[in-house]
């Protein structure tokens, strides 16, 4: 049963020697809580750390009640705790021979069902593995022929499930060796139809080996007739080639042959051209030489101006014939004569025939 205890107000206290704390705390409220010291002044700074060494000793003098109050507890409470030890200590002295033989009992108890429990999950699992065995015989047949299944299926048949051996679980062996039984004569049934299928596929196989054969030796004979007609084209193709390749050969040293006579004439040409040129402007020089020769002449033969007199007579001169005028003319002539087959030469000597013919008389 709980007895409640009435909560003492701010300033009662249930431990007697903090009365006088407790007592003043009425008073140190008025004059200090909510109350602001102006520490910005020197006045007001001194009032704050007058009140607050005022609390720190009051608080102070309190912890060390405290301290004071608690310390003959304290002793008490160890001396407890010291005891209490103690008398354990002695107890378990007593109890611990007891509690070891009741521990080594249970740990040999406890061997002996987990060795049974071993040894029954062993005998389960090999049970279990049997009837796997079993199970797994159908898987065992896959890739077998007709006979080897068949055979299979009456060697299940006669699966003795001996009770002494399977135990409780006899009824799910003999359950699984049935089934296996009936899945491995389904699975001769299938395989025999197999066989017979895959018999027919033979049968269809070695034809179309046959087939392919004789399809091989024809298209072979056709390749090589093939390709005997495509040499024979490409031989004659190469002869043609060949023979459109000298043709072409042919012409084209043929048409270097006249390129070369060609510009050898052209060069021939170009040189007697050069000749002539050459020639005719020496030719020319001549010519004009022999123009500024006579001109020279014929300056010379010019009679004298004669200045009239009033009373002479003036009496006509007689020009003497120039032998070396007519020397020039005469080699004109036969310069006129040699070449008047160039046009503009002709025409010169035209003009110098001319002027001779005016000179002369």
């Amino acid at each position: 049963m709980t007895t409640a205890v009435a909560e003492p107000s701010v300033h009662e206290t249930q431990v007697a020697e903090y009365s006088k704390t407790a007592a003043a705390l009425a008073d140190l409220s008025q004059r200090y809580a909510g109350v602001i010291f102006n520490v910005g002044t020197p006045q007001g700074m001194r009032e704050a750390k007058a009140g607050r060494q005022e609390l720190r000793g009051l608080r102070i003098d309190l912890e060390k009640k405290r301290v004071e109050i608690k310390a003959p507890l304290l002793e008490r409470c160890r001396i407890i705790d010291s005891e209490a030890k103690r008398i354990t200590g002695e107890l378990l002295k007593l109890e611990e021979p007891i509690d070891n033989v009741i521990k080594v009992e249970d740990a040999r108890v406890e061997a002996v069902k987990a060795e049974y429990e071993r040894a029954e999950q062993v005998r389960i699992m090999a049970i279990q593995t049997k009837i796997a065995d079993i199970r797994a015989l159908p898987l065992s047949a896959v890739g077998k022929s007709a006979a080897e299944i068949l055979q299979m299926a009456e060697e299940a048949d006669v699966i003795v499930i001996d009770p002494s051996v399977f135990g409780g679980y006899a009824n799910e062996a003999s359950i699984a060796r049935n089934a296996v039984a009936a899945k491995l004569r389904q699975a001769h049934a299938a395989q025999v139809v197999v066989e017979n299928e895959r018999a027919e596929l033979d049968r269809l196989h070695a034809e179309q080996i046959v087939r392919d054969e004789q399809l091989r030796v024809e298209r072979e004979a056709q390749e090589l007739a093939a390709r005997q007609a495509r040499e024979q084209q490409d031989a004659a193709d190469k002869l043609e080639r060949e023979r459109q390749d000298a043709v072409i050969r042919a012409q084209r040293e043929e048409i270097d042959r006249m390129a070369a006579e060609q510009k050898a004439h052209e060069e021939q040409q170009r040189l007697e051209r050069e000749k002539h040129e050459a020639e005719l402007a020496a030719q020319r020089e001549e010519l004009a030489r022999k123009e500024a020769q006579l001109a020279q002449e014929r300056a010379d033969l010019a009679p004298p101006v004669v200045v009239a007199k009033p009373a002479a007579v003036i009496q006509p001169v007689a020009v003497k014939p120039n032998s070396k005028l007519d020397d020039a003319r005469g080699e004109l002539v036969q310069f006129s004569a040699k070449y008047h087959g160039v046009a503009e030469l002709a025409g010169v000597m035209a003009a110098i025939d001319a002027f001779v013919a005016k000179v002369a008389a």
